[in-house]
């Protein structure tokens, strides 16, 4: 298992070490990340409310809740240990595969909706519905694009941070995984000195 993780990490750069003007470590720019994420995920509740008016459906709110659910268990990887990292990273893959798959009902319900709406008599109903959905619609495409830049970029620094644990560090430290490592690798080796016999053992 060992020489898979090993693969799986070295498709990314021993290089990354800090964000925001290495000012921010790369664990605190995990939960920096993570909570940017979680928002938009509280921007999706107010939305969907407004969707459970405007589109005369019930919402997603089982969607919203297991998404909440699985972006706490992809945040396990801040835990160190070999099993909760593949997991965190599975967790992180279903997320991601169900924020595409919610926005595509978004996206057919929105449709459906609005073809329901031309269909309609009361003119200044539409016209007010539509300016609304067409509003809506284009802020959640914004937010799907940026809570989908804020996983990958949370994900890109989990690996970043399995990376410099693997080689001793903490993720606390403003280095990298190089950095450590060559440190560790100049570090002179502690000798100690054995008295036996009026001899010194080195």
């Amino acid at each position: 298992m060992s020489v898979l993780k090993d693969k799986f990490l070295s498709i990314h750069r021993s290089e990354s070490k800090t964000t925001f003007w290495g000012k921010v470590s790369v664990l605190y720019s995990i939960i920096i990340f993570a909570t940017f994420d979680h928002c938009i995920l509280v921007i999706f509740w107010f939305l969907n409310s407004l969707s459970n008016i405007l589109l005369d459906h019930r919402g997603y709110f089982g969607d919203l809740i297991f998404h909440a659910v699985i972006s706490l268990f992809a945040l396990a990887s801040l835990i160190p240990g070999t099993i909760i990292f593949y997991c965190a990273i599975f967790c992180h893959f279903v997320k991601f595969w169900h924020l595409c798959h919610v926005a595509g009902k978004v996206v057919g319900n929105i449709v459906f909706a609005a073809l329901k709406l031309a269909e309609s008599m009361q003119f200044p109903l539409v016209a007010r519905n539509g300016e609304i959905i067409a509003r809506n619609f284009g802020i959640l495409i914004f937010l799907f694009f940026l809570k989908i830049l804020f996983h990958f970029v949370t994900l890109w620094y989990i690996l970043v941070l399995e990376r410099i644990r693997s080689v001793g560090g903490t993720g606390n430290e403003l280095k990298s995984a190089d950095e450590i490592e060559n440190e560790k690798s100049l570090t002179p080796q502690s000798t100690r000195v054995i008295m036996l016999d009026g001899c010194s053992i080195v």
